[in-house]
């Protein structure tokens, strides 16, 4: 994947594969497209941790078409990124409190690992916040 890019280096910037994504913020509309992404990344990321059972329940219980809307509409911003057009992961940021932020989701599909578009996705959420708060706060996240 990454060979494929390395033509771009001479025009980035200090992040030189964010040349080759985008991002945009997800709508309602989009809860079929992170269901998606997330059925081909979730159960990749989890599927040595968690048992067959655990992971349809978790996908059920995180990423049914019901809790994804929930969390749309409860706070929960989601962003999708692209690789040349083609969706390739996704992040999830909720506000928590002012100056407090929780680092929800974080998932790239596996063929798009190793070229920077979990870094890319992060620097999405992080500017996010900024915009929010530009002043100090905090972004916590969970790690399994």
């Amino acid at each position: 994947m990454q060979e494929k890019y390395m033509g771009r280096l001479a025009q980035a910037g200090p992040f030189p594969f964010d040349a080759m994504f985008a991002c945009r913020k997800a709508t309602e509309a989009d809860i079929p497209l992170i269901r998606s992404l997330a059925g081909v990344a979730f159960p990749a990321t989890y599927r040595e941790l968690l048992s067959p059972a655990q992971l349809d329940y978790m996908m059920e219980w995180m990423y049914s078409e019901q809790s994804l809307r929930e969390q749309l509409r409860g706070g929960h911003v989601f962003y999708i990124a692209s690789c040349d057009g083609e969706p390739c992961g996704y992040v999830s940021v909720e506000r928590q409190g002012e100056r407090l932020f929780h680092l929800q989701k974080i998932y790239v599909l596996p063929r798009f690992q190793g070229c920077g578009a979990g870094a890319f996705l992060f620097r999405t959420a992080v500017a996010h916040v900024r915009a929010l708060q530009p002043g100090v706060c905090r972004m916590e996240l969970n790690v399994n």
